[in-house]
């Protein structure tokens, strides 16, 4: 195969990643959680937490996991949750366990949740509270033994727990759980000890479900080896643009999904960044006040995300001195918002492309080019070629 996009890689860009050098996402998560143990990870709802303490509660999570559920390795979890601070130390809990994560939309209704927890045969879960009616009107039709039920005050300061529980008595949010269901609250105060389970670059991180063009949503396999791999194809396409424990980043797209999941949460975690998580984009009040709060100096979204920003009048008048780039993706970026974009915050949007099965990324521009309308170039130990149906290579153009 001729790679000819070679040509227009920048100098300091090798045509192929090296071998990964960690065996697992585990073994990445806890090497930052030690490089950067003091420094901010998340920060949600004004509250911070440091790498250090979301190791500390993630071992909580895998530990209840091992001796209270007696979860094993290969035994799937499902997670049911917005951008949180329980998210991530679900996910990394899970997966120090050994377990296959099965990410799951919140917004799903109990048809969709139904058509996921039977096809991936998983029997935990973890649910936000908001989001339980859903499951319970079809547990019974499921194999789900376990639920652990999240609160959006779980984690959260003194102060700010007092304020989300006031506002949710006030909107009749606070929800009756069942007494066999495991609070999450209690789950993180775990005193067993945390058994570390051995993994390797081909054990099963992700059963990541894609709607994809037919039928009903198919779950792709991925492997820790094919996270790291993207990881580590992201981290020589941007390095030369980032700070290793200075970034500040904005996680607005969910977690669930595999762009947010591997780029926000995993890359920029593995460089010691700080996660800004937006629980809520849609509620525009608050987003844009918390984007003025934070000198950030990264965003990912999709253009209906870009779009709706540049609506609200206090977003245009941000200071953006700090941004550095912003990553377009999930959907086609319209040239007409990214010119808006770049006349407003400076910063062009940088367009990928990628699909669920490739972890998520297969192409990016650039950083330093100007907006273009295309998917970019492949990234290295990448190979791309366009065939017809019988499979036959065709050539350019065609």
């Amino acid at each position: 195969m001729d790679k000819i996009w070679l040509h227009n890689y920048p100098k300091n860009i090798p045509e192929n990643i090296d071998k990964n050098s960690y065996s697992s996402i585990v073994d990445l998560i806890n090497d930052a959680d030690k490089k950067f143990k003091n420094n901010i990870a998340f920060t949600n709802l004004n509250t911070d937490i440091s790498y250090n303490s979301i190791a500390s509660y993630s071992n909580k999570f895998a530990s209840y996991l091992q001796n209270h559920l007696h979860l094993t390795k290969g035994n799937k979890i499902g997670i049911m949750l917005p951008n949180l601070h329980t998210f991530p130390v679900c996910f990394f809990g899970a997966l120090k366990c050994g377990l296959t994560v099965v990410n799951i939309n919140p917004l799903y209704k109990y048809r969709e949740i139904e058509s996921v927890l039977i096809d991936s045969k998983l029997d935990t879960i973890v649910v936000f509270d908001k989001f339980l009616n859903e499951l319970e009107k079809i547990i019974d039709n499921t194999q789900i033994k376990n639920v652990i039920v999240c609160n959006a005050s779980d984690l959260l300061s003194f102060s700010m727990k007092v304020i989300v529980n006031i506002v949710q008595l006030y909107k009749g949010e606070v929800y009756s759980i069942n007494s066999k269901y495991h609070k999450f609250s209690k789950v993180i105060k775990c005193k067993n000890g945390f058994s570390e389970i051995k993994l390797s670059e081909n054990d099963i991180a992700l059963l990541q479900y894609t709607g994809g063009t037919t039928g009903k949503s198919k779950a792709a396999i991925l492997t820790h080896k094919n996270l790291l791999s993207n990881i580590s194809q992201l981290s020589l396409w941007v390095k030369s643009h980032i700070k290793i424990g200075e970034e500040v980043v904005i996680t607005a797209l969910p977690l669930y999904h595999i762009f947010s999941l591997t780029v926000n949460l995993l890359y920029f975690y593995y460089i010691g960044s700080r996660n800004i998580l937006i629980t809520n984009p849609r509620d525009l009040k608050n987003f844009v006040r918390t984007l003025k709060k934070y000198k950030f100096t990264v965003i990912t979204a999709v253009n209906t995300l870009f779009n709706l920003l540049l609506t609200s009048s206090t977003f245009r008048n941000i200071n953006f001195r700090k941004l550095k780039f912003s990553i377009g993706g999930g959907m086609a970026v319209l040239k007409s918002t990214a010119n808006n974009w770049k006349k407003t915050t400076g910063c062009e949007i940088t367009q990928g492309y990628g699909l669920t099965e490739t972890s998520p990324i297969v192409s990016v521009n650039k950083i330093e080019d100007k907006f273009n309308s295309t998917i970019g170039l492949p990234l290295p130990s990448t190979e791309i070629s366009i065939r017809d149906s019988h499979g036959n290579e065709l050539g350019i153009g065609c």
